[in-house]
Formats: C-alpha cells, structure tokens, sequence
C-alpha cells in the first residue's frame, strides 16, 4: 500500500498547496537589544507578547564567569533569531549588518570565555595543548561548572 493506491485509509495523494511568498519587510527592523531579547525569547519586538502581563525575570551574574557565559548565550541567541528571519529574507542588508556585528561580538565572547574557563564547544582555540583541555573541569551533570 502506498499514497499512490487509492484505498489507503487517508485518501489519495494531493498536492500540496502552494505557500504564498513571505514579504519583505518595510522601514527598519524593530528589534530589542540582545540582553533584553535573549530575556524576553524573540529579539524582533513586534512578536514579544507577555505572558499574562507578566515581568520576565532577568537573569543576574554573580561572578565573572556567568557573565562572560551570559555573553555567549545572549549573542548566540540574537544569531539564531536573526538567522531564522535572513532564511525568508536573505536580501534583507540591514538585517545581514547586524547579524554581522552580533556575530562578531559573540565570536569575542566565546573566545573570551573559553580562553579564561573552559571549552564551550570542540572548535576551541585552547584545544591545542596538554591537559587537553575538553576535559578539565566538571562536566554539567556533575553539578556547578
């Protein structure tokens, strides 16, 4: 049995609709600045709708590391954001401006981290040497990095 018999239990085969062609966006994009978006979940502000009118808490570093750590994730979450909207708009210049400047800072911030702590990922500039260091530290099962 296949889609192309015609007793299967969901019926023949159709085609599927054609997907209307997303628009370009006009004027600039509207977007809130990393720390706030990464808080919020979306950095484009006309998709931000808050839950029950409830404040998101922001998260607060304590020390030296969590801030650096805070960095990487806020930068790379802007990225990722910005990568979604550039796969329906890649003609969009200014939204390539910024996901550039983003990815600049977060390249910075990931180095920065990973030179002063630990390997965040297996492309890190500090993997090079012995201890090798992917396995120094704690692993993030084992509580507190």
């Amino acid at each position: 049995m296949n889609y192309r018999d015609k007793n299967i239990p969901m019926g023949p085969y159709t085609k599927p609709k054609p997907q209307p062609t997303p628009q370009m966006p006009t004027g600039t994009l509207n977007l809130f600045p990393p720390d706030e978006g990464f808080v919020r979940g979306t950095i484009f502000r006309g998709l931000y709708e808050p839950y029950k009118k409830q404040t998101p808490l922001r998260p607060v570093p304590t020390t030296e590391r969590e801030r650096l750590l805070h960095d990487v994730n806020k930068y790379y979450f802007a990225l990722h954001e910005l990568r979604m909207y550039l796969d329906n708009f890649p003609n969009d210049q200014e939204a390539i401006n910024i996901f550039t400047a983003f990815q600049r800072n977060y390249t910075k911030a990931k180095n920065e981290y990973e030179m002063r702590y630990e390997a965040l990922d297996i492309e890190a500039p500090n993997l090079d040497s012995a201890p090798w260091n992917w396995t120094v530290g704690r692993w993030p099962w084992e509580g507190e990095m």
